[in-house]
C-alpha cells in the first residue's frame, strides 16, 4: 500500500516545483538585459529570484491551509529576517499541509499543534512542542524528506520575496526622483525662455534708444551750423552799421529769429529720449 502511495505523495513534495523552476529560468532568459544590468545583482542572486518568484502565489492559489502558511511566510519575510526556529515552523506547517492532502497518511501526534488554524504560525517557538515534532517526522522517511525540501525551499522564498520587494520599493523611488527631475528641468526651461523673451525687448529698447541718439545728434550739429552761420550773418551788419536803414534791420531781426526755431525740436527730442528709457527701464525690471 505504502509503494502505491508513493508515487502519488511525492508529487506534492517541494521537488514538483521543479517544474516551475524551469519555466521561470525560460523566462529568466527573456529578461530585458538593461534591466537585470540596473539591478546590480549578481548572477546567483538574479538566478534565485527568479527561479522562486511565483512558488509563494503558487502555494497561495494551493488548499486553505497552503494559503495560510504562505500569507504567514510572506509577512514575516516583509517585517524581518526568519531565524532557524521560524524556519523550522514553517517548514513543519507546510509539510502538515501537504500531508493533510493525503487521505491515508495522517501526521504525527506530536505535531498537531503546528495543524490547527487557529493557532499563530509561529507561537511555537522555544518549545519542545517544536523539537518533538520534528523527531516524529524523522522516524518516517517520506515525511523527513518532505519536511526537509521545505526547510530548504523557506529561505530561497524569504530571499526572493524581499528582493522584488526591494526592487519595487527602488522603482518607485527611482520614478518619483525622476518625476521631481522633469519639474525641475520644465520649470529651468520656462525660466530661460522668460529671459530670452527680456533680453530680446531691452535689445530692441537699446536699438530706439540709439537711433534717438543719433537724431539728437544730427539735430545738434544742424543746430550748431544754424546758430554759427547766423552769428556770422549778426557780424557781418554789425560791421555794416555805418549804413543805416530798415534793410539791415529787417536782417538782423530775421537772422535773430532763427536761432531758437530749433529749440522746440530739440526739447521734443529730449523728452523722447527720456521716456524711452522710463518705459526700457520699467520693461527690464518687471
Amino acid at each position: 500500500m505504502l509503494f502505491i502511495l508513493l508515487p502519488w505523495t511525492l508529487s506534492f513534495f517541494p521537488i514538483s516545483d521543479a517544474f516551475l523552476w524551469s519555466r521561470s529560468d525560460r523566462n529568466y532568459g527573456e529578461q530585458p538585459q538593461s534591466l537585470l544590468a540596473e539591478l546590480a545583482l549578481t548572477p546567483n542572486e538574479i538566478g534565485s529570484i527568479f527561479r522562486t518568484q511565483d512558488s509563494l502565489q503558487e502555494y497561495s492559489r494551493r488548499s486553505d491551509c497552503f494559503r495560510r502558511v504562505a500569507g504567514g511566510i510572506k509577512v514575516r519575510c516583509s517585517a524581518l529576517e526568519m531565524d532557524e526556529d521560524e524556519r523550522v515552523s514553517a517548514a513543519i506547517s507546510m509539510t502538515l499541509c501537504e500531508l493533510a492532502t493525503a487521505k491515508h497518511l495522517s501526521p504525527p501526534l506530536e505535531c498537531a499543534p503546528f495543524s490547527s488554524e487557529n493557532t499563530p504560525l509561529y507561537s511555537q517557538k522555544h518549545d519542545d512542542t517544536q523539537g518533538k515534532c520534528v523527531e516524529a517526522l524523522s522516524r518516517s522517511a517520506q515525511f523527513w524528506s518532505s519536511y526537509s525540501g521545505y526547510l530548504r525551499e523557506v529561505p530561497q522564498l524569504c530571499f526572493s520575496f524581499r528582493r522584488w520587494h526591494d526592487i519595487d520599493t527602488a522603482r518607485d523611488i527611482y520614478s518619483n526622483i525622476t518625476q521631481e527631475k522633469i519639474a525641475l528641468l520644465r520649470y529651468l526651461s520656462q525660466r530661460q525662455h522668460a529671459e530670452q523673451a527680456h533680453m530680446s525687448a531691452w535689445d530692441s529698447h537699446l536699438s530706439s534708444l540709439q537711433n534717438i541718439t543719433t537724431l539728437m545728434q544730427v539735430l545738434s550739429t544742424r543746430m550748431g551750423a544754424d546758430a554759427q552761420s547766423a552769428i556770422n550773418r549778426l557780424m557781418m551788419n554789425i560791421e555794416k552799421v555805418n549804413n543805416p536803414g530798415l534793410g539791415v534791420c529787417s536782417h538782423w531781426f530775421a537772422d535773430i529769429r532763427s536761432i531758437p526755431r530749433y529749440g522746440p525740436k530739440l526739447g521734443d527730442s529730449e523728452r523722447e529720449c527720456h521716456q524711452s528709457l522710463i518705459s526700457t527701464n520699467r520693461c527690464y525690471f518687471c
